[in-house]
């Protein structure tokens, strides 16, 4: 199972959140608190690891997640956690889906993420 698939199945799990794609390419998936709708991550689909700061032509998938600015430095690493692509580089970050970075953290970081969207921390 890829690693995409696996943030899926936590996050069904965990939030009971399905993934929708509100935009044309249909290549975004985005992720939101199921009780007031807000985002709290968007997966994107096939991007060129270059448009993150990486050398090479090959793609991945990332997942863009909500993160209190002064956690962010924390995590931020330009080697599997980035400033966001995308989005507000002060409130989100990118994670790359291509096994860099392992699911423990990635769920830690989806949870700092949907708590901050939710009005009932968990």
């Amino acid at each position: 199972m890829n690693v995409t698939q696996k943030v899926l199945d936590y996050v069904n799990e965990k939030y009971s959140t399905v993934g929708d794609t509100p935009f044309s390419d249909g290549d975004s998936i985005v992720l939101r608190n199921m009780h007031n709708k807000k985002w709290y991550g968007i997966i994107i689909r096939n991007l060129p690891i270059c448009k993150l700061g990486l050398k090479g032509q090959s793609r991945s998938d990332i997942l863009n997640l909500k993160c209190d600015p002064m956690l962010s430095f924390e995590f931020i690493d330009n080697k599997g956690v980035f400033p966001a692509y995308h989005m507000n580089k002060i409130h989100w970050i990118s994670v790359l889906l291509d096994g860099s970075v392992d699911m423990e953290k990635i769920s830690f970081l989806i949870d700092i993420s949907y708590n901050m969207v939710d009005k009932k921390p968990r």
